[in-house]
């Protein structure tokens, strides 16, 4: 799914400059106040009796990153944002309490970021200096601490760049690139430290070329990509590393963004990723056909990896019958993260998600395939 449109600073004359001066100077004291607030500690009982999540078989989990959506707007909402609340962290603790207890295993967190993503309230947090600062890297820290302690078996952080940071936007600034890759190692350093036991990076959400750009684009994030891709893998491996595709929309759709992911990673000499993410955001019938092009997509490059749906409509019992018919020739789906809109709305749900129609297709174990 698309994120909310992104706005860029334009300075006014003297007073804007002075109003904007005074806002970052407000800003600070409350940074300030609420990084002074010891974190709330709730009862050790909240964190027990819940089953452990066997990683052998199929998850079920849901993108969770904002604790509400009221009147349809994603503003003030977001959980990297707003964690620093007491208000906020219970309702999170609250929300991922409930979502574990309804059978949720696994989460996936998008990462939105800009180097100043003033005026932009909907999520997005900054990157400059290609750190995670404060607030956002204490409430990052906690959100992670509270994923762990409730015992999800995986959760994945898929990376969202921005604005002048987004190569796929006409204003990227090709200087962005270094602060974007430092900001990955940054904040993969707290998830492997404080996140649960199986975590997951998608370098860019979405961020397989299609080839529906334009020739100049195409070149610009196949080459966004393979560096960024080939700088992690030196760095890290490719045991934990993707990058996620939209899958094909329907059986007209010829973006090949799948096979132009594989190529991009091919031209590196690097080890393709373990398991390749599609997002499956259409009606049944498409998402069906959008998994069996893509099985036939890796089987056509001779590559055996599992797939994950990182993204699909909220709790669709049609996609779900899609997704069974799917496993009745092929056991490649190790995980299904549903995105938190039903197909017959244009609004968020709220959390905390249930994920009630698919939940009975983590009884199909994945086989290896042969």
């Amino acid at each position: 799914m698309r994120s909310p449109r992104v706005s860029g600073l334009r300075g006014k004359g003297l007073l804007v400059a002075a109003l904007a001066s005074i806002a970052i100077v407000v800003s600070a004291v409350i940074i300030r106040t609420e990084e002074q607030s010891p974190p709330l500690r709730f009862p050790a009982a909240d964190y027990r009796g819940y089953p452990d999540v066997p990683l052998a078989g199929l998850l079920v989990g849901t993108n969770y990153t904002h604790y509400a959506f009221p009147n349809c707007s994603w503003n003030g909402t977001n959980i990297l944002r707003t964690y620093a609340r007491d208000a906020v962290r219970r309702r999170v603790h609250v929300q991922l309490r409930t979502m574990r207890r309804r059978g949720i295993e696994s989460l996936r967190l998008v990462v939105w970021h800009i180097t100043d993503p003033r005026p932009n309230r909907w999520g997005p947090v900054p990157s400059a200096g290609g750190r995670i600062s404060d607030p956002y890297r204490t409430n990052l820290i906690e959100y992670l601490q509270e994923v762990r302690r409730f015992g999800f078996g995986r959760l994945t952080v898929s990376f969202g760049p921005q604005w002048t940071n987004n190569p796929l936007a006409d204003n990227y600034d090709g200087s962005k690139f270094s602060e974007n890759w430092r900001f990955v190692k940054d904040v993969r350093s707290l998830v492997k430290r404080y996140g649960p036991r199986d975590t997951r990076i998608d370098l860019f959400n979405e961020g397989a070329p299609s080839d529906y750009l334009k020739p100049r684009l195409f070149h610009r994030m196949n080459d966004y990509v393979s560096s960024m891709y080939a700088r992690y893998v030196r760095a890290f491996g490719s045991d934990d590393v993707t990058v996620s595709v939209i899958g094909p929309e329907n059986r007209f759709d010829r973006g090949n963004r799948l096979q132009n992911l594989i190529d991009s990673i091919r031209s590196t000499g690097l080890p393709q990723p373990r398991w390749f993410e599609i997002h499956l955001n259409d009606a049944p019938a498409d998402a069906l056909q959008g998994l069996r092009s893509t099985d036939q997509v890796l089987r056509r490059n001779g590559l055996d990896q599992p797939i994950v749906i990182g993204e699909t409509f909220y709790d669709d019992p049609s996609l779900a019958r899609a997704f069974r018919e799917f496993f009745r020739s092929s056991r490649r789906v190790e995980e299904i993260i549903q995105w938190f809109r039903r197909r017959s709305s244009s609004c968020n749900l709220s959390p905390p998600y249930a994920a009630d129609a698919y939940l009975p297709l983590s009884r199909v174990t994945r086989k290896p395939l042969r």
